[in-house]
């Protein structure tokens, strides 16, 4: 019994140093998932990662939103092209961004919220902008990206929402 204390106690300060030094790699935290895609005439429009890549036909990158990364932003969910043209983006960072789909240039300011991820795709319906989060909320913005109102739900919104005539499911 005593020899296994004296195994045990080297074994447990070894691991809880290697558990704490790990957190001091200097590394930056990636989120990894899937790739977000939208086709809109003869492009295709990928968020991944740290952009929007705007592809050609034959695959080759014509553009990509924003042109140098944002620190803290990454992008997965499916852009949205809105009725205006403007392409609109969530980010796993909390920020949803308005851009130009041709020249990538950034249209206004991002709507933001602490502690939110925008995963979902937003449903465009009406002039209005219906935007899940998964820190539980369902915000409605307008066309400048204002938010017009949010409701609380008991579970994080990972899907985008749904309109039927004048009811909205999530």
């Amino acid at each position: 019994m005593n020899k296994t204390r004296k195994l045990f106690l080297p074994l447990l300060l070894i691991l809880t140093a290697s558990l704490l030094l790990s957190g001091c790699s200097g590394r930056r935290f990636v989120p990894e998932g899937w790739p977000g895609m939208l086709v809109h005439d003869d492009t295709l429009y990928v968020a991944y990662r740290d952009h929007v890549y705007f592809l050609d036909q034959n695959g080759r990158e014509t553009g990509r939103f924003p042109d140098e990364r944002i620190n803290g932003q990454t992008f997965f969910a499916t852009p949205l092209l809105l009725d205006n043209g403007t392409m609109i983006a969530g980010s796993y960072g909390g920020s949803l961004y308005a851009f130009n789909p041709e020249s990538g240039s950034q249209i206004g300011e991002p709507f933001s919220k602490n502690l939110s991820r925008f995963l979902a795709t937003p449903l465009y319906d009406d002039g209005m902008l219906y935007l899940p989060d998964t820190n539980h909320y369902l915000y409605a913005l307008d066309s400048n990206m204002n938010e017009v109102w949010a409701t609380e739900f008991n579970e994080p919104l990972w899907s985008a929402p749904v309109a039927v005539g004048e009811v909205l499911y999530h």
